[in-house]
């Protein structure tokens, strides 16, 4: 058999739940990451996850992991990334404010991790254009321009941005600087307000 038609055909999905087939607003590359834990996670560990989880269900999937809500106002994410397993331990050790808080970080089995976390709530959609917008916006027009720089001369932001918000996501970024997490994957789809409503970072992405 060869690739292109192994890949073509359907397999039990070894979540410990219910995952669709597809999403309205994700394509091949965003919902990679089905692919991603499908080939990664055996049957003993789903079943396994879904004895201590008896109550979660799917959420959501990005390019790296999927996604599951606990129902106790935490979610689980599976990730097959050492990287992002390694960044999220360090993050749950000095909690910085910009991320979402982690309960803790599991290696279920070799080359898969579950990261338990808080629940966020989601940006609006202007709120995550303006998030996606403003950090390119600030990459492509400050080279050798320092981000506090660019924050302090408030003349740099268009006027469609909201300057609240504008404000929440430049401190936001200066946080994951300092606290160096990378702002690769920063972007509306990533943000969200915590349960304190700061603006968090919930998805630290496959960076080394």
């Amino acid at each position: 058999m060869n690739w292109l038609r192994k890949i073509s055909q359907g397999k039990p999905f070894p979540l410990p739940f219910d995952v669709p087939d597809r999403q309205d607003h994700a394509g091949p590359i965003i919902f990679r990451g089905k692919t991603r834990i499908d080939d990664t996670m055996t049957q003993d560990t789903a079943d396994e996850e879904q004895r201590r989880n008896e109550e979660m269900s799917y959420l959501g999937v990005g390019s790296y992991g999927i996604v599951a809500d606990l129902g106790n106002g935490m979610v689980l994410k599976y990730i097959a990334s050492p990287n992002e397993a390694e960044t999220a331990r360090r993050v749950m050790q000095t909690k910085p404010p910009c991320v979402v808080k982690i309960h803790e970080v599991r290696e279920l089995q070799d080359d898969l991790w579950g990261i338990v976390m808080d629940k966020v709530r989601l940006l609006n959609s202007g709120e995550s254009y303006q998030a996606s917008a403003y950090k390119w916006y600030w990459i492509s027009i400050t080279e050798g321009m320092s981000l506090e720089e660019f924050v302090d001369r408030s003349s740099y932001v268009p006027e469609k941005f909201t300057h609240e918000f504008y404000d929440k996501y430049a401190k936001m970024l200066i946080c994951l600087r300092e606290n160096k997490i990378p702002l690769d994957d920063v972007h509306g789809d990533n943000c969200g307000y915590d349960n304190e409503g700061n603006l968090v970072v919930f998805d630290i992405g496959d960076v080394s």
